[in-house]
């Protein structure tokens, strides 16, 4: 174990003090051991900067801006009285070419090919319906209709990663 008590106290004593000191020295104490400062955030920014380079946190991007489109059209089209599944499917279909040039070009760096396309098309036709028959299903269960997309997302969106995502790594 690192340190004795009495450096540990007197180490928690210079960060509360002076913590640019502390920061300096690059120790700190954690669950009662010392830690080198650097270290542990070499650590985190490795871990941080992975998880940005990463397919799921593009598709988190790719898939957050589409949904935002997506939803954004079917709730301007609820206001204008539009019927709920004539609305969502308007707005699906709008985000749907967005959503194919962020995936193929941003989420999973490919270029757009007549194969990834027809993926894409037959993945989003797939999702399309989970996501009509969710939509409907919890209007059903009385969810405001305002409302009733967001479960659905909820449920179709991995569904739809891990479908897509074999679109763009596996189809050659």
């Amino acid at each position: 174990e690192s340190g004795t008590s009495k450096e540990k106290a007197l180490v928690v004593k210079k960060m509360i003090l002076n913590p640019d000191q502390f920061l300096k020295k690059s120790v700190f104490l954690l669950g009662g051991r010392l830690f080198d400062t650097f270290l542990v955030m070499n650590i985190l920014m490795a871990n941080i900067r992975s998880f940005t380079q990463s397919e799921v946190f593009r598709f988190i991007i790719t898939g957050g801006l589409a949904t935002a489109l997506h939803y954004g059209i079917y709730f301007v089209l609820l206001l204008l009285s539009v019927n709920m599944s004539l609305a969502f499917a308007v707005g699906y279909f709008l985000s749907f070419v967005f959503n194919y040039l962020m995936s193929a070009y941003f989420t999973f760096k490919k270029k757009t090919t007549k194969r990834n396309g027809m993926g894409f098309i037959i993945a989003h036709c797939i999702n399309f319906m989970l996501q009509v028959s969710l939509l409907n299903f919890f209007a059903w269960l009385g969810i405001h209709k305002a409302l009733a997309p967001i479960p659905a997302y909820a449920i179709s969106i991995p569904v739809n990663f891990i479908i897509v995502r074999f679109v763009f790594n596996k189809v050659k």
